[in-house]
């Protein structure tokens, strides 16, 4: 009360309806996971093309639309939760105890560097656990797993022909004014990384029934944007992810119609590259320009002086220095801590640029374990054919683990683990099919995360 006697009317009036709106959000959120997810995918899109909206200084706290999205989630899910509300899955101890080692450290941050410092810190992993325990307590159903598939495509087609469009000198939102973008990529690694993630969704898209099924040019658009974006992580991203779908992680088709999809999927991956190559020589201006960019890239990614030598030297001044003590290490150094190390001779502040590296700092070994538990646990039970395609969720988690060997992930990985932590939670019966043309009957199993 002594709080909203300090603001003005306007003031006021603005917190009555970010609280009209937040509402609003829980109670959608409660009932409606597929449109929950339509939002979060279309923000960070928005973001990614135009850079973050402004934030709203409520009460001198700044809070920008995306945290109000995903506390919406938060919320819902913990109503779902505790409430009476059926639920197709169930959240493991490992997942609990990542929570409780993350709030832990949190609560320490505050206490330690303040809230503004340790919010800071903790946002990103909030909605990444927000998002994932939220899809998690929802029932598993065909129709909104396959929307936010088919919303995922979109997405991604969308950020990929933003970026196209950029790469030839088009002034698409924000990034390309301020030249925020480094080295002259159309795109940030995060935006990349779902593009990559819709194109092996695309793929399954006939099984998946979706609405891009007849649209056979899709993945390899997609797969077109992932080579000419050049994020080298993103490349191993896909190159991994393809190798294992042509070989162990395999769709369930017949014998023959494996072998032709690989056939037409190594043409086409070279026909991609190939195009790609153009693309580049014609926003490069010139072969030579296009020869400098990449000798460029070839040095940055190996050598002395390289960004991986730079990272790996990184990575290895911040846990000599947590190592220090070893309950840091074991149990991390609270939120709000920053990252400062010295990396040859200079003073680093940003993140480590690695997922791994990040979590043993916030939550120690004992939250990367945890994380590893839970990872592998989505992986192996995304194997099996349930909501969706057999090996396609095993796909996307193995997708997710890759990229975060040199970045965090951002927050649309969390929807991506809850999606695939519901989908894993049915089992196919296709005996009880009641013709050749009726669609497999789902039966509920039991799937932690």
């Amino acid at each position: 009360m002594l709080l909203l006697r300090t603001l003005t009317s306007d003031q006021l009036w603005l917190v009555v309806a970010a609280m009209v709106v937040f509402a609003s959000l829980v109670s959608l959120a409660y009932v409606r996971p597929a449109v929950m997810a339509t939002l979060a995918l279309g923000l960070f899109a928005y973001e990614s093309i135009f850079g973050p909206p402004a934030g709203f200084n409520i009460a001198g706290i700044l809070i920008y639309p995306r945290d109000g999205l995903y506390m919406a989630m938060a919320v819902a899910a913990a109503i779902r939760f505790l409430g009476p509300a059926k639920t197709s899955s169930w959240l493991s101890w490992e997942w609990w105890g990542l929570l409780l080692i993350a709030l832990a450290s949190f609560a320490k941050g505050i206490r330690t560097h303040g809230a503004n410092s340790a919010g800071n810190d903790f946002r990103q992993f909030f909605y990444l656990v927000s998002a994932v325990t939220f899809f998690a307590t929802h029932r598993a159903e065909r129709r909104w797993v396959r929307s936010t598939v088919d919303v995922w495509i979109g997405i991604g087609l969308l950020l990929a022909f933003a970026g196209f469009a950029r790469m030839f000198g088009f002034e698409i939102g924000a990034a390309t004014t301020h030249d925020a973008l480094e080295g002259g990529r159309a795109l940030y690694a995060a935006p990349t990384l779902l593009i990559a993630q819709a194109a092996l969704m695309a793929f399954f898209s006939e099984q998946l029934g979706s609405r891009w099924q007849h649209r056979r040019w899709v993945p390899y658009v997609l797969l077109f944007g992932v080579l000419a974006f050049r994020h080298r992580t993103v490349w191993l991203v896909m190159v991994v992810s393809l190798v294992a779908m042509w070989t162990a992680l395999r769709p369930e088709m017949a014998r023959n119609e494996v072998r032709d999809a690989v056939r037409l999927g190594r043409s086409l991956a070279v026909v991609a590259a190939g195009l790609s190559v153009v693309v580049l020589l014609v926003a490069g201006g010139s072969v030579s320009t296009f020869r400098s960019e990449l000798g460029q890239s070839a040095a940055t990614a190996s050598g002395p002086r390289s960004t991986s030598t730079w990272r790996i030297e990184g990575w290895k001044a911040l846990l000599r220095e947590q190592s220090a003590k070893e309950s840091d290490l074991v149990l991390g150094i609270p939120y709000g801590s920053g990252y400062t190390r010295k990396v040859a001779g200079a003073t680093v502040k940003v993140s480590p640029h690695s997922w791994y590296i990040q979590t043993i700092n916030r939550v120690g070994l004992v939250g990367l374990a945890l994380i590893l538990l839970v990872l592998g646990s989505l992986f192996r039970r995304g194997r099996p054919a349930g909501l969706l395609p057999r090996n396609l969720g095993a796909l996307l988690v193995l997708s997710l683990v890759i990229f975060g060997l040199a970045y965090q992930p951002p927050e649309t990985q969390g929807v991506l683990l809850g999606l695939v932590s519901v989908a894993a939670c049915v089992g196919v019966d296709r005996s009880e099919s009641e013709d050749a043309g009726a669609r497999p009957q789902v039966k509920p199993v039991a799937a932690p995360i």
